[in-house]
Parts: structure tokens; sequence; C-alpha cells
């Protein structure tokens, strides 16, 4: 989700929506962090909301950090973006005159790498790279993978391997399998839970005789236990942390840093939970917490908060090691 303020028709998503209309020469974009850890990292954002402004030259197509605001203050967002717009105007005006070397505002994405492969691997809990779409799948693999999961009840996301008209995808995945990519598409379909490789079709059947294929679901929790189920969670440890992945094996940079925080001052002992693992406690606990992203850390019950608060408390040991208790 996004923050509060940022979430549609909140009070910055009006700003940001009214600025997009005044500024015609400029692309906005809203991405959610926690959905798109690669895109965070790159641009070291570690509050949210974060507004990076960037340009990214004609010719060579590389992209550049101009300057950024952080934090919920339409005052200063509408300020920045008055002041880069201007530059730019200036810019292009320069170009035309002497012709220079123009630069827009274009944030479009570039040929995708592994770090677009591993956002479209975590899009869902479950990820099936196949040829088509469940609907309709394109090849008998496919069509046996889709009906393996339709068998054992799985709510699962996709990506039609057909739409890499460049092969980016389908090399890049081939690397992460372990497998030649053929241009074929061969080597599809290929499953992934967790943000983790299970295989193609035949080792789905292979799991699915041994009946461990449907143990691969994310537990869900009913919805009318949810909150009891979450209060007893945040309480299982006194210092508990909702991450994505596990403390050894974190599966995005915000729950790697978060570990980090914690063990670089001292708190080598503490409980997590991997909410890659339960879709109902992932979407419920942001509700619960009124904290729209992760990692989320609790001490004794009560929320401190996210990578943002915790690296700020870090910076006082005092402020954090108070709050740890």
């Amino acid at each position: 989700s996004f923050h509060p303020e940022s979430d549609r028709d909140g009070r910055l998503d009006r700003v940001f929506s009214a600025l997009a209309r005044s500024f015609a020469g400029v692309s906005f974009y809203k991405v959610e962090g926690d959905q798109h850890e690669e895109i965070a990292e790159k641009f070291q954002v570690h509050v949210i909301p974060t507004f990076v402004f960037v340009s990214r030259s004609a010719a060579g197509g590389e992209v550049t950090v101009l300057d950024r605001v952080t934090g919920a203050n339409p005052r200063d967002l509408k300020a920045k973006i008055k002041e880069l717009a201007e530059q730019l105007q200036q810019k292009k005006r320069a170009a035309e005159a002497g012709g220079a070397n123009k630069s827009d505002g274009d944030d479009s994405t570039g040929t995708p790498t592994t770090q677009s492969i591993a956002s479209l691997i975590n899009a869902s809990h479950v990820v099936l790279f196949m040829d088509g779409i469940p609907e309709s799948p394109k090849s008998d693999p496919s069509a046996k993978a889709v009906a393996l999961l339709q068998e054992c009840e799985f709510k699962f996301g996709h990506y039609d391997i057909q739409e890499d008209s460049d092969g980016h995808v389908r090399r890049a995945l081939g690397e992460l399998c372990g497998t030649v990519a053929n241009a074929d598409g061969t080597f599809i379909p290929q499953l992934f839970v967790g943000g983790k490789l299970i295989g193609n079709h035949e080792r789905m059947a292979e799991l699915h005789s041994d009946k461990a294929l449907a143990k691969l679901k994310p537990v869900v929790t009913p919805a009318l236990d949810l909150n009891s189920y979450l209060e007893q969670l945040i309480n299982k440890d006194e210092v508990m942390l909702f991450m994505k992945g596990t403390p050894q094996e974190p599966r995005c940079g915000f729950s790697r840093k978060m570990v980090a925080l914690l063990q670089d001052n001292g708190i080598s002992t503490f409980g997590s939970f991997n909410i890659l693992t339960d879709e109902a406690v992932r979407a419920g606990l942001k509700t619960y917490s009124n904290w729209p992203t992760y990692p989320q850390l609790y001490v004794k019950g009560k929320l401190v908060g996210g990578l943002d608060i915790v690296t700020e408390m870090a910076e006082d040991e005092d402020d954090l090691r108070e709050a740890l208790g």
C-alpha cells in the first residue's frame, strides 16, 4: 500500500495529480515501495513517501538523479517541481538554440535486467512463467502446469513469455533457472513460490505425486480470526520483526537492512515472521498497524516503526536501546 497521504485521494495524491496536469512536460510516476524494492534500493529510498526527480539523457539513456523531497510536505514538493521544471525548460531552449543535448523528464523503464526479473518473480507470492495465459495456454507444458496449480487450488500470478519479444526476460530467467534459455521457450514453464524457484511442469508433477505441491500454498488465515492471530504473532517474542524472508535469508533490501541494523546494535536474538508465507497477514497487518510498508518492528507488542524510523533511532544509540528495552 502507499503511504496514507499518497494513497488514492490522499492529500499528496491530489497534489501530485494536480502538478501532473500543470507540468505537462514532466512525466509523473507512483511506485509502491514495498512491491518494488529494487527501485527503492536503486534510488536509495529509506523513507516513505520520497519523491525522486530524475532525468534520462536522450543519447545514452542514462538516468541522473536531480534532487529529492523526503516526507509528506506538499509545499516543498510544489516548490521543487516548479524549480526543476524551469531548469528543464531552460535546457530545452538552450538545446533548440545551440544544438546542445537535451534532457527530458522521461523515467520510462529500459531493458529488463536481473533486477526487473526479480520484480516479476515477486509480483505475487506464486508466479508462473508460461506460454500464454492461464485461460489460454499456448503450449502443452504450460497447460499441464496451470492444471496442476488449479487442481491444488492455488491463487497465482503469471507472466506470458510470449510478451518478451526481445528475449531479455527469457535469457535472465534462464540464468536464474540454471538452464539454456532456448529461443523456442522449451524451458518454460517455470514456477516460483515466495521468490524461490520450484521448477518446471515435470518438477511440479513430481511434487504433486508426493502431495508436496499443495503444501507450497501460503497459509490463509480466516478473516474473523485475523486480528487475534496478528496479536498472537506480534507478542510471540519481546522483539518481533515482520519482514520479507528470514533473518538468515532476507528477500528484499529493506528487510536485509533492518536485520543488519538490529544485529549491529547488539540485538542478535529476536523473533521474525516471513510475510511472504501468509498473504492474509501481509495485507492485514498493514491495516492493523496503520503502517503501509514492510519491514515492521514491534517491541513488547507495540509498533516501533519501519526501516526509516529504526534508522533514525539507530543514529542515537540511546533511543534504539531504550525502545528495545
